[in-house]
């Protein structure tokens, strides 16, 4: 392993015990309790059949596609943890992290990269204010475990329909990879349809840049990186302004289950089956509510113009792939909501 001073030294140098401040299908992930701009690692003690070195490729094979990109021509900031790091089972790293780590865990695969920063405090007072039950309200607030906040805008999903009742506040409730529904969205005064743009312009890149299906993909909002740790790792210069939530970025992160795709009829295939199996952070079409009609119209119109952008001087047989899978979104929409559709993406 050629480690990388930048991010794997923050952990090398901890003194405190590491927390876990995440856990998904691929494994756990661990930081620095004291340094919220430091260093994060994934390790790979999660669900069988995932892997942390393809995430490791895909990561670095993202990073490397910015390279000589015009970043300046995109209107939304996308930002990707920068200076990935593959950690083999045996790697001397974990002589001296698994003392930092609970008794019991053992070496395996990890991926160290940049950590994601955390929502600010007003932001999460601001959550526990209108979606906590008030029983609780003090109690997460207090928690630790809450102060590593990034936020999951569901473009995608809403808790309820207009006519229809407000959902309850859940006696469960976490701040931890916090779930923000369309309605939600609404109700804090975001610009659901710039956050749509802002993810067209994701996909477009993922899937004609990068030539991924970007199956299983996250989305965050979380604040900027630190000008200390400042790289040329975005998809775009402008931050989201400053509203009910704090200034933030728009992040991706988690690349295990992506795939390369093949420039056909097939490569369309995977990516709308991958589009739709994806937690609800992409907008859906064929919705009645007039705010998602315009968020699936602002991403569908960004996703189209960036990836023609991309395309330039492909030939028509690829040039014309773009809208096909916009028209596949369309006309399979109703398949995946029923199930008709396998929706496997392969591995």
């Amino acid at each position: 392993m050629a480690t990388t001073p930048s991010h794997a030294t923050f952990l090398l140098n901890s003194t405190c015990a590491l927390r876990r401040i995440g856990a998904g299908h691929c494994g756990s992930v661990w930081a620095n309790p004291e340094d919220d701009a430091g260093s994060v690692v994934k390790r790979e003690d999660g669900g069988p059949g995932r892997s942390l070195s393809n995430d490791y490729t895909i990561h670095r094979r993202l990073l490397e596609s910015l390279r000589g990109f015009d970043v300046s021509s995109i209107e939304s900031q996308i930002n990707i943890p920068s200076n990935p790091t593959f950690v083999r089972q045996d790697d001397p790293f974990w002589d001296q992290v698994l003392a930092n780590l609970p008794v019991g865990y053992t070496a395996c695969n990890g991926l160290i990269s940049e950590r994601i920063p955390s929502m600010p405090r007003s932001s999460r007072n601001l959550l526990i204010e209108k979606y906590c039950t008030a029983s609780l309200s003090e109690k997460i607030s207090k928690d630790k475990n809450n102060d590593d906040c990034i936020i999951r805008p569901y473009l995608g999903r809403r808790r309820h329909n207009r006519e229809g009742a407000s959902t309850s506040r859940f006696a469960a409730f976490t701040l931890r990879n916090y779930p923000l529904n369309a309605d939600q969205m609404e109700e804090l005064g975001l610009d659901m349809p710039r956050y749509a743009r802002a993810m067209g312009d994701a996909l477009a890149f993922m899937h004609w840049k990068v030539g991924i299906d970007a199956n299983d993909v996250e989305f965050v909002l979380a604040p900027k990186r630190s000008t200390m740790q400042g790289t040329n790792c975005t998809l775009g210069g402008a931050l989201f302004p400053e509203g009910c939530l704090d200034e933030h970025a728009l992040w991706i992160l988690d690349f295990d289950c992506c795939r390369l795709i093949t420039m056909d009829d097939e490569g369309i295939d995977r990516c709308v089956a991958a589009y739709y199996r994806n937690d609800p952070f992409y907008p859906r079409p064929g919705k009645q509510d007039v705010t998602d009609v315009k968020t699936w119209e602002a991403f569908r119109e960004q996703y189209l113009s960036r990836s023609g952008a991309l395309l330039l001087g492909r030939e028509e047989k690829v040039t014309g792939l773009p809208a096909r899978f916009i028209q596949q979104l369309v006309l399979r929409v109703d398949d995946f909501k029923s199930g008709r559709h396998n929706g496997q993406v392969g591995r």
